[in-house]
């Protein structure tokens, strides 16, 4: 595999909010854009990453496949979905395991308050208030004093626990997808079992960050959901295939329009659990500011945004982000020489946008 360099991956960053105040973070409270996540950027000059487009289509499809089955399990409502699980990871066992040491203070941790999941989220605090008090209300989360923190039985709901066992899967069919590339991978570390809070917690991390990254760049949380499914469904021509993938790897091989597979709103909508009409509306606003395009068929990213810097820089900075949670996951024992084995229900499938867009290959491909 190629070189993964660990010491980068690993390092660790404790960042003090000082800002007090309503809607704000108390004083010393961690949240999660600095140190939940414990990650540093990178270094200008280190972010360049081997086949970076390989890799970035690999975890978008990763992210999309997260998304769809957060806002399956919530009615489509992602808003509430993200802020359960955001408390969910901070609040239970999974937070323990998280950073791949057992340390009793990662399982005491009582949760959150509104302010810090707030502003950690970028979101309003009367819409974070909403939402936890409806989360409150249908006995998935409990307030503690200021904190909220999730039910102690909320892992092990009839509709939480398939979601924690696909967010499972997915994460190890991440790992082994990009083996198959030969992708770099952290070695694996000797451990007799595999820890499968660890690989929730880094499969709950990834979404923070697709979240983190991509919203500033778009008005709503929808359309930064939209936006990466389109990209997903569009890519998948060669997304997994060992000639194609390796031809447009690097960030100035960009695949022609031609070898691109436009998707349908109906197909958006089924697999983002969102009504046809609303896709619509989000895709109408998409292509008149020139994020999207249309073409026979449905839609496509229009390559032009692709290819603006924020997009680029970003891309380079969520692989980096991958590989320190990677790096988090080698230590809590997972293999990454055999991550096939790790399954809980078997290889998940891929987001289904349809026929046109199946992968008619076995997967994974050999290494």
């Amino acid at each position: 595999m190629g070189h993964y360099d660990i010491h980068r991956a690993t390092c660790y960053v404790a960042v003090k909010i000082d800002a007090v105040g309503a809607g704000s973070v108390a004083r010393g409270e961690r949240s999660w854009g600095t140190v939940v996540m414990n990650m540093v950027l990178p270094m200008a000059g280190v972010i360049s990453r081997p086949r970076n487009r390989v890799a970035t289509r690999l975890i978008m499809e990763m992210q999309v496949d997260g998304v769809a089955t957060l806002m399956g399990a919530f009615g489509g409502n992602f808003d509430r979905a993200i802020i359960f699980f955001a408390l969910l990871r901070e609040s239970s066992d999974i937070r323990r395991c998280a950073t791949g040491t057992v340390n009793a203070e990662y399982g005491q941790r009582p949760g959150m308050s509104v302010n810090a999941l707030a502003a950690s989220l970028a979101r309003p605090f009367e819409t974070v208030r909403r939402h936890v008090n409806a989360l409150i209300e249908a006995g998935l989360c409990v307030r503690d004093g200021q904190q909220v923190r999730a039910a102690e039985d909320a892992a092990e709901r009839p509709a939480i626990a398939p979601v924690l066992r696909r967010l499972h899967d997915i994460m190890v069919r991440l790992a082994e997808d990009m083996a198959s590339f030969d992708l770099p991978l952290p070695p694996t570390r000797a451990r007799e079992t595999h820890d499968a809070q660890a690989t929730v917690a880094a499969a709950i991390d990834m979404l923070l960050t697709a979240i983190e990254f991509h919203a500033p760049q778009h008005p709503e949380w929808l359309e930064v959901i939209v936006y990466g499914a389109v990209m997903v469904a569009n890519a998948r021509p060669y997304s997994y295939d060992p000639v194609l993938a390796n031809i447009y790897s690097e960030s100035d091989t960009v695949p022609p329009e031609s070898l691109r597979l436009p998707v349908a709103t109906a197909a958006l909508a089924r697999a983002l659990h969102q009504p046809y009409s609303t896709i619509g509306r989000h895709i109408v606003r998409m292509v008149a500011d020139g994020r999207l395009v249309r073409r026979e068929g449905g839609v496509m990213i229009a390559t032009d945004w692709m290819q603006t810097p924020s997009q680029t820089a970003g891309a380079r900075i969520i692989a980096e982000r991958t590989a320190q949670i990677f790096a988090r996951l080698a230590a809590s024992g997972f293999a990454f020489d055999m991550p096939g084995r790790l399954y809980c229900d078997g290889r998940p499938a891929l987001v289904d946008f349809g026929p046109r867009h199946e992968v008619k290959r076995a997967l994974p491909l050999a290494a």
